[in-house]
């Protein structure tokens, strides 16, 4: 597994938006994603010590789109659902060009 540099310093097609329970599925996609978009995964992407709550924040809002994986997690997952209402806002801002996709 290739962890990127910190801080986060380049935009990402795809921000992947997944709980706890479902990592393992957020890494598959990421690796099918992989070589064919620039793909942002938490834990994939950032270094162990890392401010997550600033680098995933500016992640999300550099990327083109966030990919939510929606699960039976979902609505117990606060992290994913702080992700989703990012997304939503970001979505909102005038002249944004950013997407949300459910998966």
């Amino acid at each position: 597994m290739t962890r990127r540099s910190t801080p986060v310093d380049e935009p990402y097609d795809i921000f992947l938006a997944h709980t706890a329970a479902d990592a393992t599925v957020a890494g598959e996609l990421y690796d099918l994603l992989q070589g064919k978009a620039r793909v942002f995964l938490d834990f994939k992407c950032l270094q162990p010590g890392t401010p997550w709550d600033l680098e995933l924040p500016a992640a999300q809002r550099g990327s083109l789109m966030t990919v939510v994986l929606i699960s039976a997690s979902t609505p117990s997952a606060w992290y994913q659902r702080e992700e989703i209402a990012s997304a939503i806002a970001e979505s909102r801002r005038p002249g944004s060009r950013h997407r949300i996709v459910p998966v």
